[in-house]
């Protein structure tokens, strides 16, 4: 069925949300097929109350970006592990080539392997991982605990 959306970015999300609108409003686009969305994740809330049928107004999907595209974000989160054991983050999406830089403890780790995202945990601490993308947009991956 086709129709009006109005189209919203949410790159925290990594998701495009559509939500129909009831007409051509201004900024909104037309998807001819909106099977392309995929399913509704949630139906006008108040259609009992309104008479509109679900699917009228308000419907709203989110279609997920695809892997490589928008800002940069990690992938793959390094997971904790033991003294000796090796950090694993990867970036995707933004600008290529990244520049990772790993800290512990809140202090820059220095002597960093020339593997780009992996790091071997020489010390038990707090890690985590910030990537910059070659645009100067970056991430800072989730902190592991290294016993």
């Amino acid at each position: 069925m086709p129709g009006f959306f109005t189209v919203t970015d949410l790159p925290s999300r990594r998701v495009v949300q559509y939500r129909r609108a009831s007409s051509a409003t201004v900024g909104a686009v037309y998807v001819v097929d909106e099977a392309l969305l995929g399913s509704a994740v949630d139906e006008m809330p108040f259609a009992d109350k309104t008479g509109l049928a679900p699917g009228s107004t308000g419907t709203l999907y989110e279609v997920p970006y695809l892997a490589d595209v928008g800002d940069v974000y990690f992938a793959t989160q390094p997971k904790a592990c033991a003294v000796g054991g090796t950090l694993k983050a990867v970036a995707k999406a933004g600008a290529t080539p990244y520049a990772y830089q790993w800290y512990k403890d809140d202090q820059q780790v220095v002597n960093v392997p020339a593997k780009a995202g992996e790091l071997v945990a020489a010390d038990a601490g707090k890690y985590w991982c910030v990537v910059t993308d070659a645009a100067g947009d970056s991430a800072v991956s989730e902190a592991v605990e290294v016993v």
